[in-house]
């Protein structure tokens, strides 16, 4: 279901032009403001920051005096709010720019949260002399509670190197494992995939190999590899535990915080993320969702509750922190490893790391994308035998028509190598098999909107927009669809829930700017070049472009004037 567009406007109104405000104060200020916290995810006692800025167009010099002492006055509103400490708040630093009148500024505040749980930071209130305010909206928050459970889990979590070779060239493939039990380290298929020898360090800077596996489950990308026990207990580690919760699935653990402590370019880098309701596939099977951000390294790791058990593998995900133009919406998707871990408890002895992986291959097809998906990404390899890897990924695609998370690993493929017809297939058989499968969604969106498409486009970012780890970017996309087809206003509305999420995304304020340009508010415009000027240059002189060439300047559906029809009397 849609989300009602009556509620997203009034978002809008708030953070882009104040709902207090009368349309006579509007017009003297022309302000617009802009905030958001640092981290969605704290530890309780922990400081983080939490921004407010902005840019106003005042009418003359003395509606900017008044706006300048209103915004040296900026604080949170007066109700009382006993989930967040203010630490302290930075004196505002405000710029005016003479050549234009346009006046931008920004606050720092320090906050700690008081207690565990999803709080609300309160609005931010600009209360102007003329009796007129404004303010930001509020936002959420989650909380957290550190514990010596997830402390101790989080030095438990080891690197993984996964040796293989191509002809006369030594690969390696970098993930991160856990132990189950003395003998049994847990970690990703995928990170072990085409190996013929792992390695694992140890918290003592020893590195012990294995080429001797307890089980492997393809379809949920899990693996259980035997380890010495002499040597895993000498260095000190403790086996990690499953939650209780587990044992009902994804389900039954809910919501919350959720951790990972991989090992990303050979460095530990723990991360804090938000748990979301569990993906359940047409199989019965569940993947846990999370908006913990994954780096190559990652993958195999666990993914803990605040108590430090373990509730996935960390099989999949992206994080966008590094990724210039790319709306930030960190994702992790983790697997459930009972199944695996079913067989280890059956089993009498290991089996070898090459046997168990042609096993694996041959009783289910994700092996075979994996494979031929690695080739096809591997320099100087793709162009050899492209068309053979294309062949071998729609093989493995149709043996497993209900796999949603292969049909659109298999479409993400195709789509990078320039095949749409077969990509836009795939993403259509991952929604067959889980029709909430947000990535497919988007995808397939995208694909709508980049062949004109808006109906279809719209239909598939709305649906994505109601999922909680791709609410922005389906908010981007609508974004976008309601510029292509000149409804700035709808336009607006979306573009309020992608800048509250990432208020310095540079591609959403040009579409704002863009926006108001075509609507006539020419200085509103203007502002928004100046607050890209402080963050993608390249974004601002585009802007700056349409602002001053009248014939680049966007186009806008204007109603037509009424016309009475006269009746004639001859008639």
């Amino acid at each position: 279901m849609p989300v009602p567009r009556t509620i997203t406007s009034v978002l809008a109104g708030l953070l882009f032009a104040g709902a207090a405000l009368g349309q006579e104060a509007r017009d003297a200020y022309r302000l617009q403001l802009f905030s958001a916290p640092e981290s969605r995810v704290v530890a309780v006692g922990e400081e983080f920051r939490f921004v407010v800025q902005g840019v106003a167009v005042p009418k003359d010099d003395e509606a900017g005096e008044r706006l300048v002492h209103a915004l040296q006055r900026i604080a949170f509103s007066s109700e009382a709010n006993a989930d967040f400490q203010v630490v302290e708040a930075a004196p505002p630093i405000i710029r005016r720019r003479a050549e234009t009148g346009i006046l931008e500024f920004s606050r720092l505040f320090t906050l700690r949260a008081t207690h565990p749980g999803r709080l609300t930071i309160p609005a931010v209130v600009v209360a102007l002399e003329d009796g007129a305010e404004t303010s930001t909206r509020s936002q959420s928050v989650l909380a957290y509670k550190e514990t010596t459970g997830l402390t101790n889990a989080r030095q438990n979590v080891l690197s993984v190197v996964a040796e293989s070779r191509m002809g006369r060239r030594e690969l390696h493939r970098i993930g991160s494992g856990f132990l189950i039990a003395d003998d049994a380290l847990v970690t990703a298929y995928h990170v072990i995939f085409g190996a013929n020898r792992i390695r694992i360090r140890l918290p003592d800077g020893r590195r012990i190999t294995t080429n001797k596996v307890w089980a492997i489950d393809p379809v949920r990308d899990v693996a259980i590899l035997r380890v010495d026990p002499e040597a895993t207990r000498q260095s000190g580690l403790a086996p990690l535990v499953l939650s209780p919760d587990l044992s009902r699935g994804f389900q039954a653990i809910g919501e919350g915080a959720a951790f990972t402590a991989g090992w990303p370019d050979g460095i530990q880098q723990p991360t804090a993320g938000e748990r979301y309701r569990s993906l359940r596939f047409e199989t019965g099977d569940l993947l846990g969702v999370s908006s913990n951000a994954v780096r190559p390294g990652d993958s195999g790791g666990p993914l803990l509750n605040e108590q430090g058990e373990v509730i996935g593998v960390v099989s999949s995900g992206r994080s966008t922190n590094r990724e210039r133009d790319v709306l930030r919406e960190d994702l992790c998707l983790a697997a459930d490893p009972r199944r695996a871990l079913a067989v280890r408890i059956v089993r009498d002895e290991p089996v070898s790391l090459r046997d168990a992986l042609r096993e694996a291959a041959q009783d289910a097809p994700n092996g075979e994308v994996l494979h031929a998906a690695s080739m096809l990404m591997m320099p100087g390899q793709a162009g050899r035998n492209a068309g053979d890897h294309l062949a071998r990924i729609a093989a493995a695609a149709q043996r497993a028509p209900n796999d949603a998370a292969l049909q659109f690993l298999a479409g993400s493929v195709f789509q990078a190598m320039g095949d749409a017809e077969r990509a836009e297939a795939s993403y259509l058989a991952a929604l067959d098999g889980l029709s909430e499968y947000f990535p497919a969604l988007y995808a397939l969106g995208n694909m709508h909107y980049q062949r004109g498409e808006y109906e279809q486009a719209e239909e598939l970012f709305e649906r994505t927009r109601l999922i909680a780890p791709y609410a922005r970017l389906g908010s981007l996309g609508l974004a976008r669809v309601y510029t292509a087809r000149l409804e700035y206003d709808d336009a607006a509305e979306a573009l309020a829930e992608v800048l509250d999420h990432n208020p310095d995304y540079a591609p959403a304020l040009y579409l704002l700017g863009y926006g108001h340009l075509a609507q006539g508010r020419i200085p509103e415009a203007e502002a928004m070049a100046v607050r890209l000027d402080r963050i993608d240059t390249g974004w601002a002189d585009a802007l700056r472009l349409h602002i001053g060439a009248p014939l680049l300047h966007p186009a806008v559906v204007r109603p037509l004037p009424r016309a009475e029809i006269l009746a004639n009397s001859e008639d």
